[in-house]
């Protein structure tokens, strides 16, 4: 009995040991890693098999849910498809044949979720990806081109002396904590946007070396939180810097940066690096242009002087605009009408001011543009449809002298405040990212608003800010409001809806739709206090509110402003369904409208709302628990009745 059960024991255990192989690839063109056809036997790789690929498989396409305990291409000279968007997951190791060619793309992923070696043997990869309880350790040197390498944070990376190199073009992130590193290099290209993003704080032990391309396209260094420090442990550690601009990196050991190639820009929040000396102000003189005439642009060092007209010291070919320097332009700046100037960086500087300039240049913004300094814009005109932000941490000013904006502007003035000098007017939209906004109680006159940040804060003073979009013009779902004597004006006269988007956290003045004919819904989404609702448009329209949604309104006299007219009714209603909304005033005072169509809607306080006697009651909701009235107020109570 006891030979029997042992028997079958060891029988179990061969058994068990047969669920792992080595399963190699088929002969000739493979096809996709996940299909069976792709592998010697029919059976693709699971997680508890060694996958190899061999000189007899010209060709093979990893595509998503591609596994292997671990991955071996010895041998293999052909051509490896990695897909943009997949993974492949091994337990073990990976190991590239120096031979192959290894087509992926910047979101190609070799992802380790147990113990094992990355042998790159020469060969570039996407990204790399260490996931819960894996251990990777790096068999020789690795350039990885992908937009991310990443390792959590029960993760394990055993650098084992060897160089890691990060070429790809625009951001690289380094995700993940817990990263560290004994060479680690990031090398730019051609762009504009190349940066080296830290999702955590990291340590490089030998050598950190940071290139960017050229004095143009330089490197951006910086925490991927905006205003949320990170820290290289740096200690022992050789810096070997060129064109670079950082924010928010606090270096372990101090490095002075201030005359590395192509200078060190300071875009704020950095600690323990001392960057190039500033130069307060540069002075621009046309002199070089870029290729077009009277066209120029803002890198052209040639074209920048510490003295007004062309005096002083010019910028010369070691310098360029750096990020904590001044520039003025003056009535010697631009000689004739018709010159452009060109904002052909990334981040442009500090202070800038045209206050002063002559023969009306246009300022253009082709690109993502930032500066970290007040702006003023009189004297000119612009162009451009691309990003501009405003990035300071002392507090800044925008003077727009008239101009209108045609870049959509972005307030990311971390800690700080961006304050309006005179009314600003826009064709494009405005995002309040972090910090302070405030109007200074001038006028803006935009498409579209969004406050996108809990540590955003919107101050608009006595201003009235008018939106001329339509869509999600409004959208306040995070930050504070600080409404003040402010009104919040929608004007667009199309087909189309208009939505104003509020969290609950935020209380208004007032709120008015103003819009013309032919007009679409007027939308309300969120729970807001308001001093005062009004719905002015002329055309029959609908005025919606959010399932659930309750809107508390608190002005004394005339809370709501609704009244239609004999075939240009106003439907209230909500956005779906037959749920309900509700509608309240806490200030005592008596609503009255008329030529209204009214759904889903619960008013209150009771025998305070009156939707007038050519209303029609058309709720789902029982008469006499909606608190609407269906008649005029009482003789005594009707206050200040809106009409078209």
């Amino acid at each position: 009995m006891k030979k029997i059960l042992l028997s079958i024991f060891f029988l179990l255990l061969f058994c068990s040991q047969c669920y792992a192989a080595t399963i190699v690839a088929a002969t000739g063109a493979a096809g996709n890693w996940t299909a069976g056809s792709a592998w010697v036997g029919g059976v693709a790789p699971t997680a508890a098999d060694d996958a190899q690929i061999t000189a007899t498989t010209t060709s093979i396409t990893i595509d998503n849910g591609a596994v292997a305990k671990s991955v071996d291409f010895t041998g293999f000279t052909g051509t490896a498809t990695h897909n943009a968007n997949a993974t492949i997951i091994v337990s073990g190791s990976i190991t590239l044949a120096a031979g192959m060619t290894y087509t992926h793309s910047a979101t190609s992923i070799l992802a380790m979720n147990g113990t094992g070696t990355l042998t790159t043997n020469g060969i570039t990869v996407g990204q790399f990806q260490i996931n819960i309880g894996g251990a990777m350790t790096l068999g020789n040197n690795v350039t990885a081109n992908g937009s991310a390498i990443t390792k959590s944070a029960s993760g394990t990376f055993t650098a084992n002396g060897k160089t890691v190199e990060l070429t790809g073009v625009g951001s690289v992130t380094l995700a993940g904590s817990g990263w560290s590193f004994y060479n680690l290099t990031r090398t730019g290209n051609a762009a504009l946007t190349d940066s080296l993003l830290l999702a955590a704080n990291i340590t490089v032990t030998n050598t950190f070396t940071l290139t960017g391309n050229s004095a143009l396209n330089r490197l951006f260094t910086a925490s991927n939180t905006l205003g949320t420090t990170r820290t290289i442990t740096n200690s022992g550690a050789t810096m070997t810097w060129s064109n670079v601009d950082f924010q928010d990196i606090t270096l372990g050991t101090a490095y002075d940066a201030s005359a590395i190639s192509g200078g060190s820009g300071n875009c704020g929040g950095n600690t323990n690096i001392t960057f190039t000396t500033a130069t307060n102000p540069w002075y621009f003189k046309a002199t070089t242009n870029n290729g077009t005439a009277n066209n120029y642009n803002w890198s052209e060092n040639d074209n920048w002087y510490t003295a007004t007209n062309g005096g002083g010291s010019q910028m010369g070919a070691t310098v360029v605009p750096l990020a904590q320097d001044n520039f003025v332009f003056d009535s010697s700046s631009i000689p004739s009408a018709s010159n452009i100037v060109k904002a052909n960086m990334a981040r442009l500087g500090s202070d800038i001011t045209f206050n002063g300039v002559t023969n009306t240049p246009t300022f253009n913004i082709p690109s993502i543009t930032t500066m970290f300094g007040s702006l003023d814009l009189t004297g000119t005109t612009m162009t451009g449809t691309s990003i501009f932000r405003f990035e300071g941490r002392v507090g800044e000013n925008l003077t727009t002298g008239g101009v209108t904006i045609t870049a959509a502007m972005q307030n990311r003035m971390f800690g700080s405040t961006l304050t309006l000098q005179d009314a600003f007017t826009s064709s494009t939209s405005f995002t309040n990212f972090t910090g302070t906004f405030t109007t200074g109680g001038y006028s803006v006159t935009i498409t579209s608003y969004t406050n996108s940040s809990v540590s955003s804060t919107l101050t608009p003073s006595s201003s009235t800010i008018t939106l001329t979009g339509n869509g999600s013009v409004w959208s306040f779902a995070n930050g504070t409001l600080t409404a003040n004597t402010s009104t919040i004006k929608f004007t667009d006269t199309t087909a189309n809806a208009v939505n104003f988007i509020s969290g609950g956290k935020a209380t208004y003045n007032i709120v008015w739709f103003a819009r013309g004919a032919s007009i679409g819904n007027n939308t309300t989404a969120g729970s807001p206090t308001l001093v005062q609702l009004k719905d002015t448009g002329t055309a029959a329209h609908n005025l919606m509110f959010q399932n659930g949604q309750t809107v508390t309104l608190t002005d004394p006299t005339t809370p709501f402003v609704a009244t239609g007219s004999s075939g240009n009714v106003i439907t209230i209603n909500t956005t779906t369904g037959t749920a309900t909304h509700a509608l309240t005033i806490s200030g005592g005072a008596i609503v009255s409208c008329d030529w209204l169509n009214i759904q889903h809607s619960v008013a209150s306080p009771a025998n305070t709302w009156y939707a007038g006697a050519n209303s029609t009651n058309n709720q789902s909701v029982a008469t006499a628990g909606s608190g609407w009235i269906f008649t005029a107020p009482p003789s005594g109570r009707s206050r200040f009745i809106m009409v078209n």
